[in-house]
């Protein structure tokens, strides 16, 4: 609010006669270049403690007028003041000092001064505006204003809980730095209000600083609102070299939405926001030319962001990296730790353990959430503290990133949490066991990489397994249905064999169809179709079984699901889904081997005869000692075993010998090997035979082989 001034200040020059003795050696010292220091002038001028107050309050008409060089003796010419311009040290300015609008021919210097107010909208100072050390109550209004130097305040004290704005600078041009800092004497730069720094649209051609600088309160709206901000150099709200952290509290602790920094945004071991903010950082659109460092400063403070949403940085653009090593976002009852959908990094991104061993924290319903990002370096999740209730641990869905992804020795904390990776796009996998969170809790369809760092089976296929229930089959879904997402599996394979392990790529293919299968059971059983066909197997009703078979008719789509499953079945025992093409082989060869002793057995007890009635018939065959014509095949029940299995090789044992029912009392076997039972199993051995036989050849062909 402008202070209410007399017309002599705007219009007229002031008459050095109706100066204090304190303001006049003030203009002296400022017209000689000269720092005026009240304490030494009133040490020289013997002035008691008493009138030492009273001398010490300026009138801030008289600096006004001073440096506009309009401050003038009466009918002189007006007195000029010195390039270095005015430099007091411990006045009062009890009326404030209001410049605005004017344009002031030399820089000011207050240091140590008590001032009520600085209003100086759409001034322009010619110089540096200092204020080293001071307290301005009401605060400091420097709108539209134009700085040809740079704007200090080292040590200053800014505002009140009461007050508006510490500084209210929208528009402010500053040509060189914005320097809001510790004094060097350990005196911390503090500032409060409603909001407690204001630099909407404002232009700094230098660097940004407020190490070590406290700003604003819990039920304040803004500590520092820097919306638009452009900076020339680097931004610092960072822990000093002396320990001292940067605090921002508020509503919204920090806004940078849509500034631009050409140089990084330093944030080491600051603490932004609290238990009763709703944002700590909230930098939607922001642009920065070098990095971003939310992380633990090297001396071992924490870089601290706590709110509803912790950090937003949606749509954010960094040229170099973003580094949030050792940091802690978030809390109990936040929605988000990092919040970054549409994120660009040109560089890399560290979420990970400091090098002191701290490390990274992020709690929210979404811890970690970068959807849509795009990453040209590496993303690394490293010893990594991430906790979740309900909500999503990490969520790169959509993401795009050029170089390795990087997990390992991370916790995650929390119930029903989940690692969402659908439709990323990542170079290399470069993780390990201990870098995902057990349980199934993965997100990875439409996941697509170009290779792993580890490529074991073992835990590429334990990776893939802890996919969500709802994406292996094994739940329905919110639709009700189960849904088998083959993608992952089809993806890790197509990697592992351009990587050259084909073997373990079919092997996943493999666990591809086996899962498939545990899905078709899983949908069997809500149809209910087996209980039912096993029920009709055993009915003895016929009328009973007739309606069962309606009913299973009727229900064609469980019984077009059951055979499928059945299908499959015999495909994953007998060729591995067509993956193991030789296997059908071992299956065959284990057929012949069973039959070996089986034939062997039925023709030591006269079940196995001469298929000839001829030679079946003769007097020498039905002998105590049965002997066969001459040039009729000896019996060899392995090569039988082989004939019947294989009905395409004839070795002369089938089409002359068969299975017949006991001869006489010579049967000495088991009550189970009779005529009836060795036929049964003889055709069985024929099917089976036929069958593996088959498969075989489907399986040489390619024509079973399921992709």
């Amino acid at each position: 609010m402008a202070l209410n001034l007399a017309p002599s200040y705007r219009e007229m020059p002031m008459p050095l006669g109706n100066l204090t003795d304190c303001e006049k050696e003030l203009v002296r010292c400022t017209r000689e270049g000269e720092i005026f220091s009240f304490e030494h002038w009133a040490d020289g001028e013997g002035l008691t403690e008493q009138a030492r107050d009273a001398a010490r309050s300026v009138d801030g008409a008289v600096i006004a007028t001073l440096l506009r060089g309009d401050l003038c003796l009466s009918g002189a010419a007006p007195i000029c003041p010195h390039p270095r311009g005015l430099r007091a040290v411990g006045i009062a300015l009890p009326g404030g000092l209001d410049i605005a609008l004017m344009a002031l021919v030399a820089p000011i210097e207050l240091t140590d001064c008590e001032i009520h107010e600085l209003y100086a909208d759409s001034a322009r100072i010619h110089g540096d505006l200092s204020l080293d050390t001071c307290t301005i109550a009401t605060g400091v209004n420097l709108v539209d204003a134009c700085i040809d130097g740079s704007l200090m305040m080292y040590g200053t004290r800014l505002g009140a809980p009461s007050a508006l704005h510490g500084l209210r600078a929208d528009g402010l041009t500053v040509k060189g730095s914005v320097l809001l800092t510790t004094s060097p004497v350990g005196r911390r730069f503090e500032a409060d209000g409603w909001e407690a720094i204001r630099l909407l649209g404002a232009s700094i051609g230098g660097v940004l600083d407020l190490q070590s600088a406290r700003i604003g309160r819990p039920n304040a709206d803004r500590a520092l609102n820097a919306a638009r901000l452009a900076v020339g150099g680097d931004v610092f709200l960072k822990t000093s070299s002396d320990g001292t952290r940067f605090e921002a509290e508020g509503r919204e602790a920090v806004c940078l939405v849509g500034a631009t920094i050409d140089g990084s945004l330093e944030c080491q071991g600051a603490r932004l926001g609290g238990p009763m903010a709703q944002v700590g950082l909230i930098a939607d659109r922001l642009i920065v030319k070098g990095s971003v460092f939310l992380n633990t400063s090297s001396d071992g403070v924490r870089f601290e962001a706590e709110g509803r949403e912790a950090v937003r940085l949606p749509g954010a653009t960094i040229e170099r990296q973003l580094t949030l090593q050792g940091a802690r976002l978030g809390g109990q009852n936040a929605e988000g730790g990092l919040t970054a959908d549409g994120l660009t990094v040109k560089g890399d991104v560290f979420l990970a353990y400091a090098p002191d061993g701290t490390c990274f924290e992020a709690e929210g319903r979404n811890a970690v959430r970068l959807q849509g990002a795009t990453i040209a370096g590496q993303f690394g999740l490293v010893g990594a503290n991430l906790t979740t209730t309900k909500g999503k641990w990490l969520d790169l869905s959509d993401t795009h990133l050029s170089g390795p992804f990087i997990a390992r020795s991370n916790r995650f904390s929390g119930e029903d949490g989940c690692v969402d990776l659908t439709g990323a796009h990542v170079h290399e996998l470069a993780d390990q066991r201990d870098g995902w969170p057990n349980g199934k809790s993965l997100r990875l369809d439409g996941l697509v990489y170009r290779r792993f760092a580890n490529c074991e089976y073992g835990f590429r296929k334990h990776w893939i397994g802890q996919q969500v229930p709802e994406h292996l089959g094994q739940r329905p879904n919110s639709g009700g249905r189960y849904d088998l997402r083959p993608q992952p599996f089809e993806q890790c394979a197509s990697v592992l064999r351009a990587m050259g392990h084909p073997i373990d790529a079919s092997r996943i293919l493999i666990d591809k169809q086996r899962k498939l299968q545990e899905k078709r059971l899983a949908e069997l059983r809500t149809f209910d179709l087996v209980t039912e066909l096993w029920q009709t197997f055993l009915s003895s009703n016929p009328r009973a079984t007739l309606n069962s078979l309606i009913r299973i008719r009727r229900n064609w789509p469980a019984t077009r699901l059951f055979g499928r499953w059945l299908w499959h079945l015999i495909l994953g025992l007998t060729t591995s889904f067509g993956f193991r093409r030789g296997l059908p082989v071992v299956w065959f060869l284990g057929l012949v081997l069973l039959g070996w002793p089986l034939y062997e057995l039925a023709h030591a007890n006269r079940i196995m005869v001469p298929s000839q009635p001829i030679v079946l018939m003769s007097k020498a065959y039905n002998a105590d000692d049965p002997k066969l014509p001459d040039g009729y095949p000896e019996f060899h029940s392995l090569a039988y075993s082989f004939d019947v299995a294989l009905p395409l090789i004839d070795l002369y044992q089938e089409p002359f010998w068969q299975p017949a029912g006991n001869i006489g009392e010579f049967s000495k076997g088991p009550a189970w090997l009779t005529g009836g039972t060795v036929r049964f199993l003889h055709i069985l051995h024929i099917i089976l035979g036929w069958g593996f036989a088959s498969l075989l050849v489907a399986g040489l062909a390619g024509l079973i082989r399921q992709d």
